[in-house]
């Protein structure tokens, strides 16, 4: 295997992020990519696991807690003229409930737009169909987001039509990228210019030179915003024919050969012919608080809540 590149800045990172985007919308024909595949990558180590089988546990505050459960769209869907949506329209339903559970806790929610975000806030398009399309991100923490992605992309791939868990969608990995691009970089519009300016927020290090991505209007600047620096992590919630896929990617950008960790933590039966509140319950945790490796979990003393995967 050829040696791996080094990376001596941590925003060379975000924008190698913004290369494996583009990757991932063009270069692979098929909707989903095998963990072989992904592993091949040249330019950083990719290691991808799947760990659905393993315990979770929720690191959940009582308040929380209580918003969840009182939240109304999973408690009682048939109430009022909406009721449950058709297989393909759980996306929706739960970001309707995502969006009480904020009404209580309050959780910076925002849409996909702007810079890489744009590509799954519009949609991703094939054949005149809207396959992929990014719902909703929020911001949990600084370095932690999470989004709802709705992803129709089963009925044309036929790896996905079976039992194997060894594989990402491609909707997974653009969430990824897009999102730790985007934590990395502060974007400043110039009207002047009619462009994005990419600022780095990692503590250390200047971005020296940069060039735009020949997809979107984006230069770089020099100077950083101070931050902590730690690795960062995204939780991709899912959407496809009456399931639901928790996908969670971690990134140390800081260093010298970081490595984008991918992880498929479960797979939850959710449809109209099989609607079960507490998996919707659970759904919201992993979209608001969601679990942490069971090594990371030994290290915290929080309040928590735990259920097995089916």
């Amino acid at each position: 295997m050829a040696e791996r590149n080094s990376f001596d800045r941590a925003e060379k990172v975000g924008w190698l992020m913004a290369s494996l985007l583009n990757l991932y919308l063009t270069y692979y024909s098929r909707d989903s990519f095998p963990f072989e595949w992904l592993q091949k990558t040249e330019d950083l180590e990719v290691c991808c696991k799947e760990t659905s089988s393993e315990k979770v546990a929720f690191p959940i505050s009582p308040e929380l807690l209580k918003a969840i459960n009182k939240c109304e769209r999973v408690t009682a869907p048939g109430k009022g003229q909406q009721g449950l949506p058709g297989n393909w329209g759980f996306a929706g339903f739960m970001k309707t409930a995502a969006h009480q559970v904020v009404d209580e806790i309050p959780f910076k929610a925002t849409d996909f737009s702007g810079p890489l975000f744009d590509e799954l806030g519009v949609g991703i398009i094939i054949d005149s169909y809207i396959r992929i399309k990014g719902v909703q991100i929020f911001q949990l923490r600084h370095n932690h987001w999470s989004c709802i992605v709705r992803d129709h992309s089963r009925a044309f791939d036929a790896t996905q039509q079976g039992n194997s868990r060894d594989y990402l969608l491609r909707s997974e990995l653009l969430a990824v990228t897009s999102i730790f691009f985007r934590q990395m970089n502060e974007m400043v519009w110039l009207p002047e210019e009619d462009r994005y300016m990419a600022k780095p927020i990692y503590k250390e290090g200047l971005l020296t030179a940069c060039s735009s991505l020949h997809f979107l209007p984006i230069i770089c600047i020099h100077g950083s915003v101070p931050m902590l620096t730690m690795p960062v992590k995204a939780t991709v919630v899912t959407f496809i024919y009456g399931k639901v896929r928790i996908v969670q990617a971690t990134c140390n950008p800081s260093e010298t050969y970081p490595t984008l960790s991918l992880t498929l933590r479960a797979i939850c039966s959710l449809g109209k012919d099989n609607y079960n509140k507490k998996v919707a319950f659970n759904v919201l945790k992993w979209i608001f608080c969601p679990s942490e490796p069971a090594k990371e979990l030994a290290m915290r003393g929080k309040s928590r809540s735990s259920y097995r995967q089916a």
